[in-house]
């Protein structure tokens, strides 16, 4: 027998009106998540009044400010670097750097005026106008202002932004072909460079700038702030190099005058001189930062400095005489010295990773170039080296085979556990390759060991979209036998890769399938006892 529940109509409507009330608000629900969905942030046609609702309301405003603070950051990157382009490209044209800078920057901020002001000496107590927009003629404008002159000089001076939204009437007028009206914001900023002002730059708008304008166009000040004073210094370095050629003319007129007047005897002895001094110099700088050695045809050694000695860690009396095979440390093969030897006699320059063996039997290597001296027949008659330690070099090169060795077996014991797995297991790439199976996989494919397969001729049916989608899908997966059978596929996201774990549920599927066939027959049955109870009641008159 069946036990029945009953309800008045009263408590039945007002479940009609919950549910309504209910539908209603889902409905509101998934209208505000399909516009967020879409892209729609801004638009909105509910009233806030459930918790669902307003929870809804506030995650679409949250995701509105920061959609739009992305924008501002997106902005101010474009910003950026466009203005350290523009910077790069212009900064040695003096006549157009400053006009082309002010000119972007106003319509990139969408403003309407702008100037730049720059101090062109640091000893110069004024500021000329470098650059302008949309301020009329620049033969017309004050081009020159002492430093703490109008708003201009005192921003200069005192090193802050200056921003004004109530303009004077008589200050400076937006002009157009229709006309003339006041900007509602001025705005300056100083362009320092380690905090040491040498320019400002004033802006006019219709509105008033945000704050992460403001922000922008401080680090812009901040960039065209070190390409003034790089211009400065290039044009200090110009003034120096014209007054140095002047003077070197001047000079090479007077050692003129003095070479007609001095014997061809004295001229040779002085510059004999001068070029004993460069080489000493030179030989002295070679010495405090380089291994260096002379030898004779033989190899022996017949001087070395002291970053000689103190490498190889034997004293002068001990090495001077010597065959640089004191030195060989048995490590390299013949044939690197061969070559060397082959190279120096044949008169050219050899160079080489060497190791060396010092007296105490720790070993050192070096970078080393050995050159041939030659004599008046043409032929080597010395040789000089020029080494220069490398042993940190070849540490990390040593370290860095350690570590490929490390790799490698990690890359072996992760294989092994892999194919260890009851599931098969595919590691694929972005765009579809299977960069690896397991041996479960390979079964399940009816493939042999090392064979290529791609993604397209395994999962013919789902797209390698939903694959990147990560989860679980069920999916017909095709082996090469020809067979297909049910996979289920978990995917997981790996360092730019995809791993696939499969495994089949074809027979689970078909129990599934015998499941739901067994519940449909005893719904038919439960039918049919239903449908012949009622009979049997109206026959014996109980409905």
């Amino acid at each position: 027998m069946f036990k029945y529940t009953w309800t008045s109509k009263r408590n039945l409507a007002e479940l009609n009106q919950r549910a309504d009330k209910a539908e209603a608000e889902l409905r509101a629900a998934l209208e505000q998540v399909n516009g967020i969905k879409s892209g729609d942030l801004q638009s909105h046609n509910y009233i806030a009044d459930t918790e669902l609702l307003k929870s809804l309301d506030a995650m679409r405003q949250q995701m509105l400010r920061l959609r739009v603070e992305e924008q501002q950051r997106t902005w101010t990157n474009e910003g950026i670097a466009k203005f350290a382009y523009l910077i790069r490209i212009h900064q040695h044209d003096n006549t157009l750097f400053y006009d082309r800078l002010i000119s972007n920057l106003v319509n990139y901020l969408q403003a309407n005026q702008g100037q730049i002001y720059v101090r062109r000496k640091e000893e110069s107590t004024y500021l000329e106008l470098a650059g302008c927009y949309a301020f009329g003629k620049k033969k017309f404008m004050t081009n020159k202002l002492e430093c703490g002159e109008g708003l201009v000089g005192q921003c200069f001076l005192e090193k802050e932004i200056i921003m004004m939204t109530q303009v004077p009437e008589n200050y400076v007028r937006i002009t157009s072909g229709l006309g003339e009206a006041l900007p509602r914001c001025i705005i300056l900023f100083p362009l320092l460079s380690e905090n040491i002002p040498v320019g400002v730059i004033e802006l006019a708008s219709f509105r008033k700038f945000e704050e992460f304008e403001i922000q922008f166009v401080r680090k812009v000040a901040e960039g065209i702030a070190s390409a003034a004073v790089s211009i400065g210094n290039s044009e200090k370095t110009n003034q120096l190099l014209r007054e140095s050629q002047l003077q070197a003319e001047q000079l090479r007129a007077q050692e003129e005058e003095m070479r007609q007047n001095m014997e061809e005897l004295s001229a040779t002895q002085e510059e004999m001189k001068r070029v004993q001094m460069e080489m000493l110099a030179q030989t002295n700088i070679i010495n405090n930062i380089a291994i260096v050695s002379r030898t004779d045809r033989q190899g022996n050694i017949t001087y070395m400095n002291d970053e000689f000695c103190k490498w190889a860690k034997y004293s002068r009396e001990e090495l001077i005489g010597k065959n640089h095979r004191i030195l060989k440390s048995g490590h390299q093969r013949d044939e690197i010295f061969k070559d060397m030897w082959q190279t120096i006699n044949g008169g050219s320059i050899w160079r080489g990773e060497i190791k060396n063996r010092a007296k105490d039997g720790t070993f050192y290597w070096v970078d080393a170039i050995v050159a041939p001296v030659l004599g008046d027949d043409g032929m080597p008659k010395e040789y000089l080296a020029q080494l220069f330690v490398i042993n940190d070099k070849k540490e990390r090169e040593e370290q860095m085979i350690r570590n490929q060795k490390k790799l490698e077996e990690s890359e072996e014991a992760i294989t092994t556990i892999l194919n260890s797995s009851p599931f098969g297991i595919i590691r694929m790439s972005p765009d579809g390759v299977f960069v690896f199976l397991n041996k479960q996989m390979e079964q399940l494919l009816d493939i042999q060991s090392g064979n290529s397969i791609n993604y397209q001729s395994v999962f013919k049916v789902l797209h390698l979209d939903k694959i990147k989608q990560g989860g679980k899908k069920r999916t017909k997966i095709f082996p090469t036998n020809g067979n297909p059978f049910m996979g289920e596929v978990i995917v997981i996201g790996l360092k730019g890769d995809f791993l696939l774990f499969v495994r089949n549920v074809t027979s689970e599927i078909q129990q599934e399938l015998e499941l739901v066939k067994s519940l449909e027959q005893a719904e038919m049955l439960k039918n049919a006892w239903l449908q012949k109870e009622d009979e049997y009641k109206k026959q014996l008159g109980l409905v």
